[in-house]
């Protein structure tokens, strides 16, 4: 029996919507932070990116809703 890979679960395979209705949003980059984060599908980790300038900061939380995330860069939701 093959052993299956650990590490974290891929939050693009999340589904948009929980059991109880709620929707799930996966936060990269957290509002207040300097850092900016991306997942790294490959390595199945959130890895930096970049980080700001001192002083500098991101002022709201960045994420995406995880099935969404392909098809919001190629189409707008309107």
């Amino acid at each position: 029996m093959a052993k299956k890979k650990r590490g974290m679960a891929d939050p693009t395979r999340l589904a948009p919507i929980d059991n109880g209705n709620k929707t799930q949003v996966v936060i990269e980059t957290p509002k207040g932070s300097r850092n900016k984060y991306a997942f790294d599908p490959e390595q199945r980790v959130f890895a930096l990116k970049k980080v700001l300038p001192e002083g500098m900061l991101f002022p709201h939380d960045f994420g995406f809703i995880p099935p969404q995330r392909l098809r919001m860069a190629i189409r707008p939701m309107c």
